[in-house]
């Protein structure tokens, strides 16, 4: 009988302890390190007009630089669920952002692929933004800018330029420009004031602009086939 009580004794200890390691190894898998984090990636796309391999610079959150090569995804670190993360394109010259977007778990909460610019809200384990870029393509387009002025008023910082000629154009959009990023600042496109193919005087205030001598302001024009073209920049002083 005693025999019978520790053989059955033994028997329940080493069940306890398989149920405990068993117990453990599930608490493991069901809670892995960065249980409470997400890794979010940044991808580059190159399209028409870009070479893969072409490295572009992004600021995340405003501090971290990051480089990312044409056709590559650079991970840039791990954010708690639920963080919103912005992200920054440095656009360069020749280059536009053709578009932004969210795959995996991530959530994109605003883009402005003008701005080169994304809010990434960290949804999940995997939060990829991906931006693809291509060259601008610059179709004749008649339309010059032969002076230009941005001042510092009561009222915000006044904009001011006047075209050489300006056939076959839409309108124009006013972008400001802080620490490489390019923002538009007027909500409709300014219209091209109309008849003749002569050059005209036009005018915005920036009621919003930064207490800032490093800003500056570019004018992009749109024609009516829908080519566009960069006029500036414009120096604050």
């Amino acid at each position: 009988m005693k025999r019978l009580v520790r053989g059955l004794g033994a028997r329940a200890l080493v069940l306890t302890l398989s149920a405990v390691v068993l117990a453990a190894v599930a608490g493991g898998l069901a809670s892995p390190a960065y249980a409470d984090t997400g890794q979010f990636t940044i991808c580059k796309v190159a399209g028409s007009g870009v070479a893969g391999g072409t490295d572009f610079t992004f600021t995340v959150n405003g501090q971290t630089t990051v480089t990312v090569a044409a056709g590559s995804c650079v991970v840039v670190g791990q954010f708690d669920l639920g963080t919103n993360v912005s992200v920054a394109e440095t656009i360069t010259d020749g280059i536009e952002v053709a578009s932004i977007t969210v795959g995996a778990d991530g959530i994109l909460a605003s883009s402005n692929p003008a701005a080169g610019t994304a809010v990434v809200t960290i949804a999940g384990f995997h939060n990829t933004v991906t931006y693809t870029n291509q060259a601008v393509v610059h179709r004749p387009m008649a339309v010059s800018m032969v002076s230009s002025s941005a001042t510092a008023t009561r009222r915000g910082v006044l904009v001011r330029w006047r075209t050489g000629v300006e056939t076959d154009t839409l309108g124009f959009d006013v972008f400001r420009e802080l620490n490489h990023e390019r923002t538009r600042i007027n909500r409709a496109l300014i219209p091209s004031i109309l008849g003749g193919t002569s050059g005209h005087a036009y005018a915005f205030v920036d009621r919003q602009a930064p207490n800032s001598r490093g800003v500056r302001y570019w004018i992009r024009a749109t024609a009516t086939n829908g080519s566009r073209s960069w006029l500036g920049p414009i120096a604050l002083r």
